[in-house]
This record gives C-alpha cells, sequence and structure tokens, in this order.
C-alpha cells in the first residue's frame, strides 16, 4: 500500500473515532415543495403502517355507553366564563316577591354606616305604617350595588301583606340549553295547625319581567317530626332542616335535583330537557344509608298532642370529584341538640355517593369527629353544623371536597359554645380508586355569627364555599368556612387564613357582618343571633376574568321577639373597566384587593310561625346564581370525525458508527 493511501485510511480512522464520541444528532429534513399539508389516507394504510386506532374505534362502539360532556345526549352542551344573574326571592310581614338581577356593583369595602347600605327601597320593603317608619336615614335607598339599573325582572309586592309561606330555599341548575337558566325552588306552606307543614318542588324559567313554573311537584310531609314539636319555632331552624342541590348524577347533561325536607331521606329527582320534573324520585337515599342510629333522640311533646323525635340536620353538596363526567352528591349529617348520647356520638358522618348506574352507590364515609380539642386528647370532640363545599382548590385541575363543622365535646349533647371549628380536605385518588382525607385543621371561630341561648334543638350549618376569586389562575380558589377565606396548603394538608396585607378591617378576609342594625321604626334593641342562612358562588359583576364572588344570606333575630332581619353580605377581588387590544370595553379584576361589604333586604321581618290568629308564614330571602341572558360563552359539540394524514419522515436520527463498519 503506497504512502499516500495509508495516510487517507489512517485519516478516515482518525475521523471514525472523533465520530464514535459525538452524540446522535438531529437533523432536519426540508419540507417538500408546494406540500402545504399532510396528505391525508384511508384507515387501512394507516393500519397498515403499524399505527393503531383502536381509540377511535372504542369511542364508536361504545358511544351510546360512554359518559362525557361530548357524548352525553345533549350534545355535550356547557358554558365558560359564566356571567350569572342574582335570584332573590323574599318575604317580610308586609312586603313579599322575587327579583333578577344582573351586573352587581361589587366594589366597596365598608360596613361603618348600615344606614347606607340598606337597599329596601330596591327590594320594595314596606315603608308606611304602625310599625313601618323607614327613611333614608335607616336605609329606605336603593342601595350601592347598582339600585334599579341592576334590576332585569321582578315580581315585587309592596302591598301590607304577605303569602302563606313559612321558608324557602333555592338553586340553579343546568337545563338542555346547556346553561344554568333554570331555579329549582323548595318550599314550605303550612295550615291552620303546626302539624300540615307540606313541601312543595318546584322549577321555574325567567324571561323578562315575566317567571313560569314549568313543572310542580309536592311533597307531602304530614306531621313532619322537625317541625311537629311542641314549642317555639325559630327561622334558623328551616335553614337546618331543607336544602336542596342540583347535579348532573347521571351524565346525561341535565341535572337532577336532590331535596332534603327533615325527614331523614334524600329524594332525587330527574328533570327532562324542557325542566319537566319525574312524577317520584329516581332514587333515595335512606335513614338507614346515613344514620348509625336510628334513634336521634327522646321523645318529645307535639302540638297534636303525641310524641315525635328530633331529625337530623342534612346538607347536600354535588360535583365531579373523580373526574368521571358525572356528578358525585355528598351528604353531611350533623345531630340536633338532645339527641341521644349514641346518636350523638356516632351519627355525625359524611358521605360520599355515586348516582350514575341505577342504584345508588355509597363511595366512602367520613366520621366527623377528632380525638382532642386543640392537641387536648382528653376532650374528644364531634361535628354540628356540618357543611361541605367542591372546588378545586390545590390547582391541580380536579375537585377536591371541603369539610367543615363547629367542634363539640364528645359527651355533651347540649353543649353549647363551639367557639372552635373543624376544617379538612378528601380528594380522590386515580391511581388507587381510593380517598385521602387531609388533617382536620382546628380554628378559633370569631365574630358576629352566633348562636343564642334559645336554639336548643336546631342550628343552621356553618356557610361553606371555594370560590376563584381572581380567575386568571395566578391563585388557587379559596375555601370559604364559616365566616373567612382560607388558603389550603397540599404540601402539609392544612388551612391557614387568608392574610390581606392592607386591610383595615380584619387581619383575614372576612365576611362582612353587622352587629348594630336598627329596626324600622328607629329603635336600637339587641340582636345576638346571626347565623349563615345560604352562600351562593358566582360571577355577578360580569368581569371578563371570570373571577367569582362569594355571597351570603346572613340572618339576625331580634332578642326576646319574633322579629328578624335579612341581609346580604358579598366579599370579592375588586374590578375596574378597560379595554381590550381590540378597543372593546371589559371588566378587569384586580386580584389582591379585597373588598367585603352588606346590603340590607329585609328589616323586621314578622314571623307568625308561632302564632295562632295569623297565617302560618315568615319572614327569609332564597338566593340562587343562574345564568338566564346571554352573556356567557355556550359550547356545544357537534360531532366527531376521524382523520388519518399520511406519516412524512421530519427528521433522521443518526446514531454513532462502529470501528467495524470502517474496518
Amino acid at each position: 500500500m503506497n504512502c499516500r493511501l495509508r495516510r487517507l485510511m489512517s485519516t478516515l480512522l482518525v475521523f471514525a473515532m472523533l465520530v464514535g464520541f459525538i452524540p446522535p444528532t438531529m437533523f432536519n429534513v426540508a419540507k417538500a415543495a408546494g406540500n402545504d399539508e399532510k396528505a391525508p389516507v384511508d384507515q387501512s394504510t394507516y393500519e397498515t403502517l403499524g399505527f393503531t386506532t383502536s381509540l377511535n374505534e372504542t369511542l364508536e362502539d361504545n358511544k351510546d355507553k360512554l359518559t362525557s360532556p361530548y357524548l352525553g345526549k345533549m350534545g355535550g352542551k356547557s358554558t365558560m366564563n359564566t356571567k350569572n344573574e342574582l335570584y332573590l326571592n323574599l318575604q317580610s310581614h308586609k312586603n313579599y316577591g322575587w327579583i333578577m338581577r344582573d351586573n352587581l356593583n361589587l366594589n366597596h369595602n365598608s360596613t361603618d354606616n348600615y344606614h347606607n347600605m340598606g337597599a329596601y327601597e330596591l327590594y320594595k320593603h314596606y315603608k308606611s305604617g304602625k310599625y313601618d317608619k323607614l327613611d333614608s336615614d335607616y336605609g329606605y335607598t336603593m342601595g350601592q350595588t347598582g339600585g334599579d339599573k341592576t334590576v332585569v325582572g321582578s315580581n315585587l309586592k309592596s302591598s301590607g301583606g304577605h303569602r302563606s309561606v313559612a321558608y324557602e330555599t333555592s338553586v340553579a341548575f343546568r337545563s338542555g340549553s346547556g346553561k344554568l337558566d333554570r331555579v329549582a325552588v323548595l318550599y314550605v306552606t303550612a295550615g291552620a295547625n303546626r302539624t300540615d307543614w307540606v313541601a312543595h318542588l318546584e322549577v321555574k324559567r325567567f324571561d323578562g319581567n315575566d317567571r313560569y313554573t314549568i313543572s310542580s311537584k309536592t311533597i307531602t310531609l304530614g306531621n313532619a317530626p322537625a317541625l311537629d314539636e311542641e314549642g317555639v319555632i325559630y327561622n334558623q331552624y328551616f335553614d337546618a332542616l331543607y336544602e336542596i342541590e342540583a347535579g348532573d348524577f347521571d351524565g346525561d347533561g341535565i341535572d337532577e335535583i336532590a331535596v332534603y325536607y327533615g325527614t331523614n331521606e334524600i329524594r332525587i329527582y330527574d328533570v327532562s330537557e324542557y325542566g319537566t320534573l319525574s312524577d317520584d324520585p329516581i332514587a333515595t337515599i335512606g335513614a338507614s344509608d346515613i344514620l348509625k342510629d336510628l334513634t336521634i333522640s327522646g321523645e318529645f311533646k307535639t302540638d297534636s298532642k303525641g310524641t315525635t323525635q328530633r331529625a337530623a340536620i342534612v346538607t347536600l353538596t354535588a360535583g365531579d370529584l373523580k373526574k368521571d363526567f358525572s356528578d358525585e352528591l355528598v351528604v353531611t349529617v350533623s345531630m340536633p341538640q338532645g339527641s341521644t348520647l349514641n346518636a350523638h356520638q356516632n351519627n355525625p358522618h359524611a358521605y360520599v355517593f355515586d348516582l350514575s348506574g341505577k342504584e345508588v352507590k355509597m363511595d366512602v364515609e367520613i366520621p366527623l369527629t377528632t380525638d382532642n380539642l386543640n392537641g387536648d386528647k382528653t376532650k374528644p370532640q364531634v361535628f354540628k353544623a356540618s357543611n361541605a363545599a367542591i372546588g378545586d382548590i390545590d390547582g391541580d385541575s380536579c375537585m377536591e371536597l371541603v369539610i367543615g363543622g363547629r367542634l363539640c365535646s364528645n359527651t355533651g349533647v347540649n353543649d353549647t359554645g363551639w367557639d372552635v371549628g373543624g376544617l379538612f380536605a378528601v380528594n380522590y385518588v386515580h391511581s388507587s380508586e381510593d380517598w385521602d382525607i387531609s388533617e382536620i385543621t382546628q380554628i378559633s371561630l370569631s365574630g358576629h355569627l352566633k348562636t343564642g341561648d334559645d336554639y336548643d334543638r336546631y342550628t343552621a350549618p356553618v356557610g361553606m364555599a371555594v370560590a376563584d376569586l381572581d380567575g386568571s389562575g395566578t391563585e388557587v380558589a379559596k375555601t370559604f368556612f364559616f365566616n373567612q377565606l382560607y388558603d389550603y396548603n397540599s404540601d402539609n394538608e392544612q388551612y391557614p387564613f387568608t392574610n390581606q396585607e392592607g386591610n383595615p378591617t380584619a387581619a383575614g378576609m372576612h365576611l362582612a357582618t353587622i352587629s348594630g342594625m336598627r329596626n324600622n321604626v328607629n329603635e336600637k334593641t339587641d340582636k345576638s343571633d346571626h347565623w349563615i342562612s345560604d352562600v351562593v358562588v358566582g360571577n355577578f359583576n360580569n368581569n371578563d376574568a371570570n373571577a367569582q364572588q362569594i355571597l351570603a344570606i346572613i340572618g339576625c333575630k331580634e332578642d326576646g321577639d319574633d322579629w328578624y332581619w335579612y341581609y346580604m353580605s358579598y366579599m370579592g377581588y375588586e374590578t375596574e373597566n378597560a379595554k381590550d387590544s381590540n378597543d372593546n370595553d371589559i371588566v378587569t379584576v384586580k386580584p389582591g384587593n379585597f373588598m367585603a361589604s352588606c346590603e340590607g333586604i329585609v328589616n323586621q321581618g314578622r314571623s307568625y310561625i308561632n302564632r295562632t290568629d295569623k297565617n302560618r308564614a315568615s319572614a327569609y330571602v332564597s338566593i340562587a346564581a343562574p345564568d338566564i341572558d346571554n352573556d356567557s360563552i355556550l359550547l356545544e359539540h357537534i360531532g366527531t370525525e376521524s382523520f388519518y394524514s399520511k406519516p412524512e419522515v421530519q427528521a433522521v436520527l443518526q446514531s454513532s458508527p462502529y470501528f467495524a463498519d470502517v474496518a
């Protein structure tokens, strides 16, 4: 071999050795000229090339069985960036009716002057009479949240009369339109005797100034054990014993309605595409499903001269905890005062029910107990007045369950005080198909939400909600419990309160409450009993960030008399008007600028429940968060189509050569 050839082989060998140390490299291949799109191929060619189409086959073969928002019978209609309206149905002793409001101004952060926060003129409160002397100094105004400019429909009466209704509670639900454009109402009436209580379940739709009853279903309570007991009945009892919730339990795209009305059982009613209620409940969760001890209390005398037992305090919450496109129903059970010791210790539980199949299935049961009070294990506790909420509290795009309540001595069935609360989270673990339950965070409860000595039977559940206050995803959703907002720390599964730097009214984000309200003859009387009647979450100021606000209805009773006040307390972030990139008007949110204030609705409403000379009626405020107009974005899944693209070489992977290849 001549010298030139040997030098060439040596050079090639050195080059090969160097290349052996070069890592694999991607070389881009130039796109074919004039080929702007991938060429389609048929399914058989796609499979011949070794690619699977099993996913598409599974969808096609099981499209009638699969439960998802895309394959539901309503075509997968849903909404995004929902902008809610506010529905209120109210009754005082001389004015009553419903009102629908939109685009509220909630940029207020003061409770210094209650008189300026009254909105009794807006809610058509009766103004002049023997016991009615409201004026602007004492809240007879249009209020500070927008007044009559926010009213999109109403039927309020200010005639000095009232309806023969003792109580109402309501919930917005999704119809076949894919929107929360219906309201389900559970209300209570009574005859001449207090044994004649009747609960009514109705579905309402709204169109401008008109409200129509689409379907009405009457549920007869008869001698309801919760209300037939001899003695005074307070308004707070109704909040403890009547509950309504909506959820898509079967995954068909339309919500079903669940109700509880003090009979220790829960009924679920189906609703058609057009809002017609089923003749009979499609499912019933019986007393034996939610009570460990059916003998809740000793026997008490009744107005009908018989004996009765008290009922459980039950809350209902719906949400998709398992991310399977159907909602679970969460039930919390608390005991009333006067319970037997065994019932007091064993009945407090939370249950998660799966209603997606033909039978009711209990997924998990959670005892609502703790073995200590502030670390003292000689003081075991049970949950009283418990409640639940569902939302994404840790930012993982999955819904979590949050449960809270007042803590009460395990051994003291009539223990009062309850100035410590318990709060914890429950998460469904998909990998193990099991439930992870966090530690209970014990929280000191303070503020004006107190229960007076009069409440010797039933206490309304604590207020609870989960809300995304900023809407942008910068913050995780906050948990509202009792009267304050909390952030969930997923690292240690604890609930520290949410600090708000610069807030002059509190160390944290608190609900605004009122202690020194006046009555409508301008006399100041002690009103020590305050409780949360209901809580809703929604986008009530029409912001474009999908940020939510929390609205709570707070009831208040005058000491020693059957006079009641109701006001709306609201909290959220400040908003401001702005322009988008196309110069369109939008409403933006200022995260961190926390706002909280109140609005008076009912001033000194009389309860006639405990009298014999009047129809059995009382004061109340019912609230819901529907979406009845067209300012949200409606999404509709039209269909699915398979498309197979021809595989094209996009890159060549060069691997390092072996020495044998160049030998």
